[in-house]
Parts: structure tokens; C-alpha cells; sequence
């Protein structure tokens, strides 16, 4: 059975929502852990520890890579913004 209307419409608002609240809480520069670690790899992918990072995690890195490439904002809260995204489209596909 295709879903309604109606559900998709709340599909939508809520990822929005969810998008809405990642994106004002996102965080505006470097913090500690994996996110500084993959911003790094990102901006040097020739050493040998980010080839084997861009190997675990290609999608990550192929998006993060787009984003990083718009013009809008300091570089880490591009990198963030990925994040944001993808935790805003599961929170929509998951209701």
C-alpha cells in the first residue's frame, strides 16, 4: 500500500524540524574527537591514516566534500552541516 499524502507531509515537516534544531545547535568550529579527525583527513588526504579513514567511510567523505565546496560559512560548520543532514533525513525516514 503506497502511503498517503498526509504522511509524507509529516515525513517532511518533521525531518525539517529535526534539520531546523541540528542546524542551531550545530557546532561552528572544531571539537574533539572523530569530527576533528575526519576534518583533518579532509583537508590532507594524502597521508597514509586518512587513506585508510576514506576507505572505511566513502560516503562520508565524497559528501563531506561537496559540502565543504559551497561557500557558506567557516569550513568546520560545512563539514558539520553533513552530519546534520543525514541525522535530519533518518529521524524523517524512521516516522
Amino acid at each position: 500500500m503506497p502511503p498517503r499524502r498526509a504522511d509524507l507531509f509529516a515525513c517532511l515537516a518533521v525531518g525539517s524540524a529535526a534539520l531546523a534544531l541540528y542546524v542551531a545547535t550545530l557546532a561552528p568550529s572544531y571539537v574533539w574527537e572523530d569530527s576533528a579527525n575526519y576534518m583533518a583527513v579532509l583537508r590532507d588526504p594524502e597521508n597514509r591514516i586518512s587513506k585508510r579513514m576514506i576507505d572505511q567511510y566513502p560516503l562520508y567523505f565524497w559528501t563531506c566534500r561537496g559540502f565543504a565546496a559551497v561557500p557558506i560559512g567557516p569550513y568546520p560548520w560545512r563539514v558539520n552541516l553533513v552530519s546534520a543532514v543525514f541525522g535530519a533525513a533518518a529521524v524523517a525516514l524512521v516516522f
